[in-house]
């Protein structure tokens, strides 16, 4: 598969398109061969790399027929496939911290930091959110990968993928004020700036809500949260102890 995609856009266009409507719609005990043949796809350096990412991240727009991107896949499954969403976001892990490109596209374009910000901390949501079908942190919890079912499963392995997600969730204090390096007007930057200032207060909000600490970046927020879990559960396993 790599070989014929290799330089070759058509081909690799091809592929992407019946990768990404596997992963979209496919059972989500299936999805791991077609997720792990796209990263392998997208990790191939050549000098089509970064439209193969691209599309992959955004999506194939048709006249006809087109494809979600996997962020589209993430936010459209949170719900009712929650499995597909965390495997969808395992499979980004994997991708932003093994292949260069792909990391500094995610830190070069806000709006795929946004996404990848949202998609991190609905993934920390689900799984700290405790009651009802949730249970402790365990080694013996059901598979989020090949398991029937649709919720997540507390599992170490998804407890793992938080934490190097968390790692790889960019500082949103360094974005430009414009958001854009090819800046228009003075008019663009300020309706385009306010927006985006809008869009960054609300979700500081979220964060506020969560943690309290509204002048800490999302990703530093997030590795406070987890030191304090780790904290709580060292507490907890030398009390039963």
């Amino acid at each position: 598969m790599q070989f014929c995609c290799w330089e070759n856009p058509q081909f690799s266009h091809a592929v992407l398109y019946e990768l990404l409507w596997q992963i979209a719609f496919g059972y989500t005990y299936e999805l791991r061969p077609p997720l792990d043949l796209l990263l392998h796809v997208l990790c191939m350096e050549d000098s089509w790399q970064t439209h193969r990412i691209h599309k992959a991240l955004k999506g194939i727009p048709d006249d006809h027929s087109s494809r979600d991107g996997l962020f589209e896949t993430i936010h459209r499954s949170k719900n009712h496939y929650q499995k597909r969403a965390y495997q969808c976001i395992k499979m980004l892990v994997a991708l932003f911290s093994q292949c260069s490109l792909a990391r500094s596209m995610l830190e070069g374009a806000g709006d795929l930091k946004r996404k990848w910000t949202w998609a991190v901390e609905w993934l920390h949501d689900e799984l700290e959110r405790g009651g009802g079908h949730r249970a402790p942190y365990a080694s013996t919890a059901g598979s989020n990968e090949t398991a029937n079912g649709f919720f997540l499963e507390r599992s170490h392995s998804a407890r793992l993928t938080l934490e190097k997600a968390c790692e790889l969730m960019p500082d949103e204090d360094g974005d430009p004020p414009g958001g854009s390096e090819e800046g228009g007007g003075e008019g663009d930057d300020s309706s385009g700036g306010s927006a985006r200032k809008q869009e960054g207060v609300g979700g500081q909000r979220t964060l506020q809500r969560q943690g309290g600490n509204g002048g800490m970046s999302p990703t530093q927020q997030n590795k406070q949260r987890m030191r304090r879990r780790e904290e709580e559960e060292r507490r907890d396993s030398g009390h039963n102890e």
